[in-house]
């Protein structure tokens, strides 16, 4: 579906939202990432994978359940999954910058 990228890429935070097709609660969900990212100037390459168009890219990632949000960098790989609606807590529970 897309992919954001601010200045300073090399250094970005991969995060990769997995979804069972595209809904307002998901593309919600996916703004308030972006924002919270932007308003704190992380770098962010973020990409949204709908696991229906998508599974053979969810079953080689090992995705079995959505939502699904991954940490893909830098590593450790972290992921939450289910409820997306805490933007902070989901943050935190990924150990981006700013999230204390």
């Amino acid at each position: 579906m897309g992919e954001q990228m601010f200045k300073g890429s090399s250094e970005a935070y991969q995060l990769t939202l997995y979804s069972a097709g595209a809904s307002p609660a998901i593309e919600a969900a996916a703004e308030r990432i972006r924002q919270w990212c932007a308003e704190r100037a992380i770098p962010l390459r973020f990409f949204i994978i709908d696991v229906l168009a998508q599974p053979e890219h969810a079953m080689q990632e090992r995705v079995f359940a959505t939502p699904t949000l991954v940490r893909e960098a830098p590593p450790p790989q972290r992921r939450v999954i289910g409820e997306l609606g805490k933007t902070a807590t989901i943050m935190r529970l990924l150990q981006m910058p700013g999230a204390d």
